[in-house]
């Protein structure tokens, strides 16, 4: 079977066509490294340092905090630090952007996965990312990361 020219073209402008009405997901490391510097290293050493209402209140949301009061999640993070450990280490391993054509805000996806005590207890989390106007990052909200079994611990951890 002949492949032509002007038929590899058509078949290249759908799928330009495909990917920008559809949105387009990709890895983004450039992304990944403002994610690291800007939302995900200071979030949490806040976390780390028990510094729990100004971790909440610089990186989270008004989503975030509509949908989790600030009492639950402190509460759900010591639950799970007296039952796994503290915090150990954070490592950011998949950042994505979905772009929308339709005006709509870009969608920002990152999963995480964090390293507890001494039992060396490792979640998986998946976050949804917002960025606001001025350039800044914020958590939107989080999740076992997709594929895993769900804990019993809730939060962003």
């Amino acid at each position: 079977m002949h492949i032509d020219k002007s038929m590899k073209k058509q078949f290249f402008y759908l799928l330009l066509f495909c990917c920008s009405l559809f949105g387009a997901c990709q890895p983004h490391d450039e992304l990944q490294q403002q994610l690291e510097s800007q939302l995900f290293v200071p979030y949490f050493d806040l976390i780390k340092k028990e510094n729990y209402q100004q971790a909440y209140e610089r990186y989270t949301s008004a989503t975030f905090k509509r949908n989790f009061a600030f009492a639950d999640y402190q509460k759900n993070y010591q639950k799970l630090r007296t039952d796994k450990g503290v915090l150990e280490q954070s490592t950011v391993y998949k950042v994505n952007r979905t772009v929308s054509v339709f005006g709509a805000p870009d969608q920002i996806t990152a999963e995480i996965s964090c390293l507890f005590g001494q039992q060396k207890y490792q979640r998986g989390l998946y976050f949804l990312i917002s960025e606001t106007k001025d350039g800044h990052f914020l958590i939107e909200s989080s999740a076992n990361n997709k594929g895993t079994y769900y804990d019993g611990y809730d939060g962003p951890w």
